[in-house]
């Protein structure tokens, strides 16, 4: 009964927010606080596989709990160097280094420097010679240590033999499957790898699966953009399946000519065969990345766009001020005002910069009181500012009155975003 009296209570209280007080954001104007904080400054790493950029590593301002940082894994072809490629941003990279140590970090397996290292103001590539240290089906932590013109940062990945998981060739296969649900017009190539059930939700484009029609595997009536090339992350290497995690920005045109911007990823779960390739799991999510547009009203209610039903948001005692979280940023409505207020976030005027982009963080909103002025968190990774590459918990306080940001206190942590 509890659940039940909960969940009504919840229901009710979005309908009353949305009733009361998006009502008046026909005619609303928009302030964004991003501009006061500090350029993403870090370079991002790619680690190469079969001349393809995967595992995009983003880099931490001080070292971290290395035993924490298993996020991706990088296959490694024993008696070969493993190739990586800088994107520096107008920093020219001034040296590579690295260990690679046991899982539980207590024993240094190898330290060294990259080799041919190659840079420009906005690029570089080097060669990490790892050779034959690895044991056969270990897996192994690889720290780099990157500098350009200020301190070095740090970037995390597990590496481990590529052995007979015929990783390039999944995720080329992953690559070719994400092509064809960008074309309408090539759909049914997807009819041997897709299983649709009449019981799966084919009304959004927000979540799809393996268990959907081909219709919603290519966007249904959506026609979409890609902004940023899909990046393949690996997630799980072994010599039965691969999981790839396939992420990338898209845009569609709104009807009153504006662009929608969305944050997608695909999750693929692939074992290679001799004959054909099988898909064993398919999970695509898409998020927008809201802007406050006006077209976003429609009578007594927001739209978010393609999202998540469940959304967390808090309204003041009065109802005068709701505020809420979407794809990492904090957003205000103030009745009273008539304003809409982007009142934290990492992405600029675009927020196509895959920095500022990075989705390693969240937001919990704490109070909002009677004049506007919100209490909030931001823990995770902090993708610009002063506090840029560090990972922790910063308690931040937005004064209405001075339209301001402060951060109040912050705690940092040695561990990752996923184990915070």
């Amino acid at each position: 009964m509890n659940k039940v009296l909960r969940q009504f209570l919840i229901l009710a209280a979005v309908f009353i927010a949305g009733l009361f007080v998006f009502s008046r954001l026909t005619n609303h104007e928009t302030r964004d606080r991003t501009e006061d904080m500090a350029e993403a400054s870090l370079p991002v790493v790619y680690l190469m596989e079969d001349g393809q950029r995967v595992n995009e590593l983003h880099g931490y301002a001080q070292e971290m709990n290395a035993a924490s940082m298993r996020d991706t894994i990088t296959p490694v072809e024993a008696g070969k160097t493993l190739p990586v490629e800088i994107d520096s941003y107008g920093h020219t990279v001034k040296s590579v280094s690295f260990e690679v140590r046991t899982l539980d970090t207590t024993r240094l397996v190898q330290q060294a420097e990259a080799e041919n290292l190659t840079a420009t103001e906005d690029t570089a590539q080097a060669e990490l010679p790892i050779g034959n240290l690895l044991s056969e089906g270990e897996e192994y932590l690889l720290i780099l240590q990157v500098t350009t013109s200020g301190d070095p940062c740090y970037f995390y990945t597990r590496i481990t033999g590529a052995g007979d998981s015929h990783i390039g060739e999944c995720i080329s296969f992953v690559k070719a499957f994400h092509e064809i649900t960008m074309d309408k017009s090539r759909q049914s190539e997807l009819a041997s790898y897709m299983e649709p059930q009449s019981g799966a939700d084919n009304s959004t484009l927000q979540t799809v699966t393996i268990n959907n029609s081909l219709s919603q595997a290519c966007w249904g009536e959506l026609q979409g953009e890609e902004v940023t090339e899909p990046v393949a992350s690996v997630k799980e290497l072994n010599d039965s399946y691969n999981v790839i995690l396939l992420t990338y920005i898209m845009s569609t045109a709104a009807e009153d000519g504006s662009l929608e911007y969305y944050n997608v990823e695909e999750y693929y779960r692939v074992r290679y065969g001799t004959e054909k390739m099988y898909l064993l799991s398919f999970e695509r999510t898409a998020e927008e990345i809201y802007r406050g547009e006006s077209s976003d009203v429609q009578g007594s209610t927001l739209n978010l766009g393609i999202r998540s039903s469940d959304v967390d948001f808090m309204a003041n005692e009065a109802g005068t001020v709701v505020c809420f979280v979407q794809q990492g940023e904090l957003w205000s409505y103030n009745r009273d005002s008539n304003y809409l207020t982007k009142v934290y976030s990492f992405r600029g005027e675009e927020g196509m910069d895959i920095r500022e982009n990075y989705n390693e963080h969240d937001i919990r909103i704490i109070r909002a009181n009677e004049s506007g002025s919100i209490d909030f968190i931001v823990y995770g990774y902090m993708n610009r500012g002063n506090r840029e590459g560090q990972v922790g918990i910063s308690v931040c306080h937005y004064d209405r009155t001075t339209n301001t940001v402060k951060e109040q206190l912050f705690i940092p942590s040695a561990d990752s975003y996923q184990i915070m």
